[in-house]
């Protein structure tokens, strides 16, 4: 009888060692499971909030655009053309223009315009002045805006104007003085693909010369860059200028002005700009 007792009470404790072992891991298992459903949804979570937060770039519903007025004489007042419109009602607006140090007058901030139309805005303003010396200029038109609606916070938009001042002519561009260089070396080089082409209008003012290359360009747009491809594939000395005009970034910085002991502007660039401004397009043997 107590030999059948103690099977018994053998027999007992295994079952609740059993039961205890299977409570807790089935506890175990929830636990897992339950956790993995968190970090799986946790990611899910982040995954939406990250593609609902990729909006890409916004677009402000209003523009503004500067550019430079050609004019036939060089030592001429030069005009800058400053235009702002708005996609929606605007309760105020302001243009204003930011002019760099010329040697002669110091940086400044000019306003151009201002107005609570209460409505769509069309702008364009003429800024005017005398002609600047030789040298490189900076110049931003910015257009501050608040919409016409209630609790509208002040937005804003600008442009830049970049200005080289030559003897002889002005070049212009809205990207960057590193643009410049890049636009004025392809010029040259249009230039003398084009007197390869037509020797005989080696003498010819640019003006025709300009209207000669856009005929070109019009009667074969791949011309020109074919044409470039095989200068530089030729030319060693010209593909590493190409090479050193590329490698000037667009974010480049505006130079100081500096005053020698007479009290004359003096200008910096950089060494391919002043390779660059001083390299002419040979002008090609006639067979």
């Amino acid at each position: 009888m107590a030999k059948h007792t103690s099977i018994l009470l053998f027999l007992a404790a295994i079952v609740g060692i059993s039961a205890i072992v299977l409570v807790y891991g089935s506890g175990q298992g929830d636990s897992m499971t339950n956790k993995e459903k968190a970090n799986n949804q946790a990611t899910t979570n982040q995954e939406i909030s990250e593609e609902d937060q990729s909006y890409g770039k916004i677009k402000l519903p209003a523009e503004i655009s500067i550019e430079l007025v050609e004019t036939e004489g060089i030592g001429d007042n030069m005009s800058i053309i400053v235009s702002a419109q708005s996609m929606i009602a605007l309760g105020s607006g302001t243009v204003t223009l930011k002019v760099p140090d010329t040697g002669a007058e110091e940086a400044r901030t000019e306003e151009l315009w201002s107005g609570t139309p209460s409505d769509l805005v069309d702008e364009t303003i003429e800024y005017v002045r005398d002609a600047l010396p030789e040298g490189r200029y900076h110049f931003t038109a910015t257009f501050e805006f608040t919409p016409n609606e209630e609790n509208s916070e002040k937005l804003a938009v600008s442009k830049s104007l970049y200005l080289d001042v030559r003897p002889g002519k002005i070049l212009s561009s809205n990207i960057s003085f590193a643009e410049l260089m890049r636009v004025e070396f392809r010029r040259k080089l249009e230039k003398r693909i084009l007197l390869s082409m037509k020797p005989e209008l080696e003498n010819s003012d640019l003006k025709l010369m300009t209207a000669e290359i856009a005929n070109l360009k019009a009667q074969n747009p791949s011309l020109m860059d074919r044409k470039i491809a095989e200068l530089l594939a030729a030319d060693p000395e010209l593909a590493r200028m190409m090479m050193e005009l590329n490698r000037v970034g667009d974010k480049d910085s505006v130079e100081q002005v500096e005053l020698d002991a007479d009290g004359e502007r003096i200008g910096i660039s950089t060494a391919p700009y002043k390779e660059l401004v001083e390299w002419e397009a040979p002008v090609p043997e006639t067979p």
